[in-house]
């Protein structure tokens, strides 16, 4: 009786054995997907078959924010640029765009921001009718080589600095401006605090208005 009860023990030892061997096999299996789309399982896939089924990741393609700028063409002197969808042509001089009163500062004197086109048939030459603020210097924009001269003027109370950018091809000059017109701070505030402060916050939005006409020059090309 004794003799049966070990060999009974032993026999459902072996089955547990066995039966834990075959459920682990089981557990190794991975299905994998082939070219031909159909599936197959085994228990040794090599490692890179599984990496070639992996998809890779591809980093978002960040959008330039000036494609999408308004396109201004001129095709009878025939060049191109782009600038912000807000700012818009002046109705009363066609060479004019204007930019609307949220590009300036409630905080400061800044009236108004003009952005002019000038095409003449003659060598660019300096201003004579504004004071020039330092010497021109030559800035290159998009493979175009511009004489960048700054202005001052003054009157009445009102300002005015003018970024002017001039080029000369083939026997016309090219000539893009931006006006900023701003008021007396004095005749606008009392206290000298505010006066301070108007006096910092125009300079803040003149120097934002001049890197942004910048960018603008920059998309300028020539058609022909």
């Amino acid at each position: 009786m004794k003799q049966r009860f070990i060999i009974i023990t032993v026999l459902l030892l072996v089955a547990v054995g066995v039966g834990a061997y075959f459920l682990g096999r089981m557990g190794q299996k991975i299905v994998v997907e082939n070219p031909k789309g159909n599936n197959t399982s085994t228990s040794g896939v090599n490692s890179q078959n599984i990496a070639s089924n992996t998809p890779t990741y591809a980093p978002p393609v960040a959008e330039d924010p000036i494609a999408s700028w308004t396109k201004e063409s001129n095709e009878k002197y025939g060049y191109e640029f782009r600038h912000p969808n807000d700012w818009y042509r002046d109705p009363e001089e066609a060479a004019a765009i204007l930019l609307p009163g949220s590009y300036l500062s409630s905080k400061g004197t800044i009236r108004s921001a003009t952005m002019t086109e000038q095409v003449t048939l003659a060598k660019c030459r300096l201003s004579n009718e504004m004071a020039p603020l330092g010497e021109p210097s030559i800035v290159t924009k998009n493979g175009i080589n511009f004489t960048r001269q700054e202005y001052s003027d003054a009157g009445a109370g009102n300002f005015y600095h003018t970024i002017s950018y001039a080029v000369y091809k083939a026997g016309l000059c090219y000539n893009f401006s931006f006006l900023i017109h701003s008021v007396s701070t004095g005749a606008t505030f009392q206290n000298p605090d505010d006066i301070a402060r108007a006096d910092t916050e125009n300079k803040r939005v003149e120097a934002d208005l001049t890197d942004l006409f910048g960018v603008v020059i920059g998309t300028i090309t020539f058609t022909r």
